[in-house]
């Protein structure tokens, strides 16, 4: 007689209640600050010229042991 396969694959472990409670407030926390920090496509373009002057200023690093 063939070996019979299942039909589904096998279930993921379940996670405990705790761990099912800290990933709910983690990502409840996420959210609530999205709404705080308001990312918006206008701010991120206007802060382009200072991330460039920012990436400038800190490559190459400066190694002096006097800095």
């Amino acid at each position: 007689m063939a070996e019979r396969r299942p039909l589904a694959p096998p279930r993921l472990n379940r996670i405990s209640p705790l761990a099912f409670a800290c990933w709910m407030a983690l990502g409840a926390a996420i959210i609530a600050s999205l709404g705080d920090v308001a990312p918006s496509l206008d701010r991120l373009a206007s802060g382009i010229p200072n991330m460039i002057s920012l990436v400038e200023r800190m490559t190459p690093p400066n190694t002096e042991a006097a800095f």
